[in-house]
């Protein structure tokens, strides 16, 4: 949901008087670049079989985009760190650069316009509630990868199919989902607030 509303909440649950949310985001994402995408540690980062994937993918004649609600120097960082090349996605969009983030479906949609296909041509990978809401009322295939979630909390938030890790993702099942097409769900059948 973004690193305003990550440092924010938690400021809020503590009741932080005069919390700078700016200078909070700064500092935060200073040390997370310096301490997590640099080094010799940085390649450990990537999800395992993240980068063949999405090669494989690219190989297979279909398009990559990565759509995060982290700011755009967190999500460089992350994608360099991992091994991740400028020539490996199509469109990199920014959570950052929208008023409304996950679980709204934003920026999944600015993605899809990002390489020129129908939201029901998308499939999504994610490993949160919030992603997968927004991926639903944006009327995507979802997989949901249980790297945060427990195979139970996942299931909750019913996606269209569920892996313990990206790289147990086949070209193959991508293209399966996509072939069966996405039902759009609103955003009100999935509790987003403010719909």
């Amino acid at each position: 949901m973004g690193e305003a509303r990550f440092l924010g909440g938690v400021a809020e649950k503590y009741g932080v008087q005069a919390f700078d949310v700016s200078e909070a985001k700064r500092l935060f994402l200073e040390i997370y670049v310096e301490t997590y995408c640099q080094g010799p540690n940085a390649g450990d980062i990537a999800f395992q079989g993240a980068v063949a994937l999405v090669r494989a993918l690219r190989a297979a004649g279909l398009a990559t985009a990565v759509a995060s609600s982290a700011a755009r120097v967190k999500i460089d960082a992350n994608l360099g760190a991992a091994g991740f090349t400028p020539e490996d996605f199509g469109c990199v969009v920014s959570g950052t650069e929208f008023e409304r983030n996950k679980p709204f479906p934003d920026v999944f949609l600015a993605a899809a316009r990002g390489l020129g296909l129908a939201p029901a041509e998308c499939v999504v990978l994610e490993d949160a509630p919030a992603g997968v809401r927004a991926a639903r009322a944006a009327g995507m295939r979802v997989i949901g990868v249980t790297t945060t979630l427990s195979r139970a909390e996942m299931d909750a938030e019913a996606p269209d199919a569920v892996f313990e890790e990206v790289g147990r993702i086949s070209v193959a099942d991508i293209t399966g989902l996509v072939e069966r097409g996405a039902q759009p769900v609103t955003a009100q059948q999935l509790g987003v607030p403010g719909a």
